[in-house]
């Protein structure tokens, strides 16, 4: 559901945590991973930046490019650092809210690896997956919007501490080896998190998840990183190795970028109103047009244009 923002955190962490510390000793340290970054994250996002400024200028009665937080924020990666609920952005960048604060993470951890040792960074890193949710309560005691909290770096900073903390993990030795021993205790752990998390048809409350189920989503998604890698069962590994799920892996970046709009243009488009649930036949046959746009321009997205500007970051930046 919409908790792979929370994994998409998760893998984050891991995934640049590793970068990052098997680079510190490297010269072009943060040159590489600046430049590689900008290659993968700005092509995508500017040309939507652009048509959200054309879809102002052109349709300035369509709700699509129209919102309550300042449109100057989108290119600064700022649009989560405002007083303004996450849910007040143009539809048209609405998921960008969880770009600004990867952007913001990979401002922060570089420096982080780069100049803390490897107890410090520990340290750290024990100090946002406690502090988060702990902030998060707070805010939400003092009055602070539910919509806000949810797209704060600091109140999400867990799940991308959490992240670095299993980047960590699969670099030592002695690290690996507890989570193999321990595998027959963690593999019910992760599954009685992910139960847990049926409360949310329930309660399903930006409250709620502030308190408790974000944290339930990033440590269960935490554990099944490790135990995907470190101690695998047959039935996991062969579902996560489905050609499909590595396919949608290539192009969710812009998959995820252009959905929203996508979907409520083809429902405008279609008279169908501003609501997507599914009601019926023709709300079904809308969604599931919707997601077939969206997978083709991903996939036009992916052959035409990113693959090659990844492929030539690469050449062009490289760790010495």
């Amino acid at each position: 559901m919409w908790s792979g923002v929370d994994l998409f955190f998760v893998l984050s962490g891991f995934l640049i945590g590793g970068i990052l510390l098997d680079r510190r000793e490297s010269p072009s340290y943060y040159s590489t991973f600046y430049g590689r970054r900008v290659y993968r994250i700005f092509p995508v996002y500017y040309l939507m930046i652009v048509g959200l400024f054309m879809g102002v200028w052109l349709f300035p009665k369509s709700p699509l490019f129209h919102g309550s937080i300042p449109l100057w924020t989108y290119p600064l990666f700022a649009q989560n650092l405002t007083n303004n609920a996450f849910t007040e952005a143009p539809p048209w960048l609405g998921v960008s809210w969880s770009l600004a604060v990867e952007e913001q993470f990979y401002l922060l951890l570089p420096l982080a690896v780069k100049l803390c040792s490897r107890r410090t960074l520990r340290w750290l890193v024990v100090i946002c997956i406690l502090g988060a949710p702990l902030l998060r309560v707070i805010l939400s005691m003092l009055g602070a919007m539910d919509e806000q909290i949810h797209a704060r770096l600091v109140c999400r900073a867990d799940a991308l501490a959490l992240g670095v903390a299993a980047a960590m993990i699969v670099r030592s030795e002695s690290a690996m080896a507890w989570v193999r021993r321990h595998a027959t205790v963690l593999y019910p752990t992760m599954l009685f998190l992910y139960v847990s998390l049926l409360g949310l048809l329930k309660w399903n409350s930006f409250t709620y998840l502030n308190a408790v189920a974000y944290t339930f989503f990033d440590v269960m998604y935490f554990l099944l990183i490790l135990l995907l890698l470190l101690a695998p069962v047959a039935p996991l590994r062969l579902f996560f190795n489905l050609p499909i799920l590595r396919w949608l892996g290539t192009i969710s970046y812009c998959t995820y970028l252009i959905h929203t709009p996508i979907q409520l243009g083809l429902f405008s488009l279609l008279g169908l109103g501003g609501n997507t649930t599914i009601t019926g036949q023709a709300t079904l046959l809308a969604n599931l047009a919707g997601l077939a746009i969206t997978l083709l321009i991903a996939q036009i997205s992916w052959v035409t244009f990113e693959k090659h500007l990844i492929k030539r970051a690469h050449l062009r930046y490289r760790y010495a």
